[in-house]
């Protein structure tokens, strides 16, 4: 779950701040040539493009006002606008035990209303899941060798592990379980517990006797790590990473 926000993380080449704007090249490419000159004309500092469908570019500037205005009025730019961070909702349950898990099954503990619930066990009656839907975590990171996800993890077939290079071609290094685009690198490892509870409340392994049961008991997790330590992500970060996942083949993304 994301909520908009803002602040200041440590990674300050890669930081969104009052001080950078998001806008769209008409067309679909831009060459170096194309980036320099949009960094002349409108007085940009650093700028990168996006890894996504459609030249989108992200650039620092001294006066985000000024820099609006006059990307806005390029008539090659589609749209222009401030990018902005995201910021983690409250920390979500991390209770132990699925009989505490009024979500799944409310027969009214901790004062709740029996029923007021998603009704799963009808569910998993129906199905638990499917081996073939690929779910994307887009978190803070995830606990691989946790006891109820260790073996729900997705794996890459495409890539060999630590061999340091692109096997399948799709523009990540050795992306074996996924991406962290806050730290352009393969570690997608907690940077808090947020994400390790998202992906056991999404799919965590059930009905093996330990830890949480999940709606999903089946579904491979792909990890897509977009959060500073201090639970800040730029949009462009989550955009790349939404567009990592269905390239890559998720089928379902969390929200």
């Amino acid at each position: 779950m994301l909520a908009l926000g803002c602040g200041i993380g440590p990674n300050t080449a890669r930081a969104a701040s009052s001080g950078e704007v998001i806008f769209r090249v008409a067309g679909s490419e831009v060459t170096k040539l194309d980036l320099d000159h949009f960094q002349r004309t409108h007085r940009l500092g650093s700028v990168r493009r996006l890894r996504m469908p459609g030249a989108v570019i992200v650039a620092h500037t001294s006066d985000i006002s000024a820099t609006l205005a006059s990307l806005k009025a390029d008539p090659d730019v589609e749209w222009a606008t401030i990018h902005r961070r995201v910021e983690l909702a409250d920390t979500l349950p991390n209770d132990p035990l699925f009989a505490n898990q009024w979500q799944l099954r409310n027969t009214g503990q901790s004062g709740g209303t029996p029923g007021a619930d998603i009704r799963a066990p009808a569910a998993w009656d129906l199905t638990t899941g499917s081996a073939s839907v690929i779910l994307a975590i887009i978190d803070t990171g995830t606990e691989l060798t946790h006891p109820d996800l260790a073996g729900r993890i997705w794996v890459n077939a495409g890539e060999i592990p630590a061999n340091g290079i692109d096997d399948d071609g799709n523009g990540f290094v050795d992306d074996v379980n996924g991406w962290n685009f806050y730290a352009e690198n393969n570690n997608v490892g907690p940077v808090l517990g947020h994400g390790t509870n998202v992906a056991g409340l999404a799919g965590a392994a059930s009905n093996n006797g330990i830890g949480v049961a999940s709606p999903n008991w089946n579904s491979p997790l792909m990890i897509l790590s977009c959060f500073a330590p201090e639970g800040f992500a730029t949009e462009a970060d989550l955009a790349e990473a939404i567009v990592y996942a269905c390239n890559n083949g998720a089928r379902i993304i969390n929200g």
